[in-house]
């Protein structure tokens, strides 16, 4: 083959992997993965509140962004009659007797539409250009708040969530982005709250309360003190303690506790089992479930993470069993030796390194009395 021919061919040959390589950088850039994270924050009545929403990217190749932002009862946007342009409009006057907006960011030029409306639960914001001008590219800030704690707010934990999500490069050309949540905790409201608790047929649920609370007649609450080869030890309590986790047994119903919540953390940890007071993603240890009619926690599996509800709990054990059965619950027994190796623990599941007089303790996992 003579070697112009060759060289040609060469030519179409690099071309056509240029061409490729374009191509593919192209599909990369419109499937390119984004994650929006919103921040966490605390307040008590009356305070002011920053939250913002960032992305891990920049999205000057963006023009327009939608979500909703979830918050707490009593958190919310101040709207405010702004003298200056005689209009109702969501910001506040400062310190200084100066106006503020309450919704800026930092992605915007100055022709982008930036729209918010209130929501149940929260706000929708919407951004956009007629023209499909690009954002800044110099920041990642796509938003901050500047919210207000009112009188509604009452004291928990909560999960600040983002949803409805879309970011868009052009008029047919959009992303879906990955979102992060983070926690807000309030505190210093004297509301009470109600929570609900709904016991299945199968007669065993999981509850942590944020409160102090009286058990009602048709249940009974254990601590889940250990694990004994593959089954749960229980001990029960006389009462339900403020963020402790509990196992209930009792008649199918709904049972409601009210109280003045008081949480500063997500989770609370007692003997081998763990409470959440948000909505919580574990990738392991075993969640409560019922098959063939029969209550047990399941190991949860590996890469198949799964979802605790707000205010329930789960073992948080690595065990090679994959599942773990309920026992039946230890009586109570004469007083035991105190050896060094005896393993202490306060009838709401605390362990403490020894017993006094006069008091009901969990002892080697039987319940003593002192």
């Amino acid at each position: 083959m003579p070697r112009a021919q060759n060289k040609l061919i060469m030519i179409r040959i690099i071309k056509s992997i240029l061409i490729t390589t374009c191509l593919l950088a192209s599909a990369a850039k419109a499937q390119e993965t984004v994650i929006l994270k919103v921040s966490g924050f605390e307040a008590a009545p009356g305070e002011k509140i920053v939250l913002t929403v960032e992305s891990d990217v920049e999205l000057s190749n963006y023009c327009s962004f939608q979500f909703d932002i979830m918050l707490p009862d009593g958190i919310v946007l101040p709207y405010n009659m702004n003298t200056d342009e005689e209009v109702e409009q969501f910001g506040y006057y400062n310190e200084q007797g100066e106006w503020s907006a309450a919704i800026e960011s930092k992605i915007t030029k100055s022709s982008h539409v930036l729209a918010c409306s209130a929501i149940e639960g929260g706000y929708r914001f919407v951004c956009y250009h007629s023209e499909f001008a690009t954002f800044k590219n110099n920041s990642k800030n796509v938003l901050t708040l500047h919210l207000e704690a009112n009188e509604n707010v009452i004291n928990g934990v909560y999960r600040i969530s983002l949803g409805g999500t879309m970011i868009i490069a052009g008029k047919d050309n959009h992303i879906v982005p990955n979102t992060e949540t983070s926690l807000a905790i309030i505190r210093g409201s004297e509301r009470s709250a109600t929570y609900e608790f709904v016991m299945s047929d199968a007669g065993w649920g999981t509850l942590i309360l944020p409160f102090d609370a009286d058990i009602p007649a048709g249940l009974t609450a254990y601590n889940c003190v250990d694990i004994d080869g593959e089954t749960i030890v229980l001990a029960e309590s006389s009462k339900i303690y403020a963020n402790t986790p509990y196992l209930l047994s009792g008649v199918a119903d709904t049972y409601s506790f009210t109280g003045i919540p008081n949480a500063v953390r997500n989770e609370y940890s007692s003997g081998c089992i763990t409470g959440v007071h948000t909505d919580t993603s574990i990738a392991k240890g075993y969640i409560l479930q019922v098959n063939s009619g029969t209550a047990a926690f399941y190991k949860v599996e590996e890469n198949t993470p799964l979802t605790v509800p707000a205010a329930h709990c789960f073992i948080d054990r690595e065990c090679d069993a994959p599942v773990l059965y309920i026992s039946g619950t230890t009586g109570i027994e004469g007083i035991t030796g105190n050896s060094e190796r005896d393993e202490i623990y306060r009838i709401n599941g605390v362990r403490v390194e020894k017993a006094e007089e006069n008091n009901l303790y969990i002892i080697n996992k039987k319940k003593i009395i002192k």
